[in-house]
């Protein structure tokens, strides 16, 4: 397996499936605007790692055209039931891989 090369500003590039980046967008955005990050700051070591996460979402919020569509919510709860059907339930269970 090949890594990530930098890009020449050193981004590195980031392969999402849609599922995957909508199921993003909504913890994130629920988590980070919603609640002002407070969850998410009891499990940050670092006030960088929020801020990392906070470009995660602006990037996705560009990206993705789902957040704007009348059945948002019901294509949240599609992609996050695609996405447990495909990789099982959490906590993820290496031995089952």
């Amino acid at each position: 397996m090949s890594e990530a090369q930098p890009d020449s500003d050193g981004s590195i590039p980031l392969s999402l499936t849609r599922d995957e980046a909508v199921v993003l967008f909504e913890f994130l955005a629920r988590t980070l605007d919603d609640e002002n990050g407070e969850r998410l700051r009891e499990a940050a070591q670092h006030d960088g790692e929020l801020w990392g996460l906070t470009r995660l979402l602006g990037y996705l919020d560009r990206t993705l055209s789902e957040p704007f569509l009348p059945d948002y919510q019901a294509r949240v709860e599609a992609a996050r039931q695609r996405l447990v059907e495909k990789c099982g339930p959490w906590p993820w269970d290496e031995s089952k891989a």
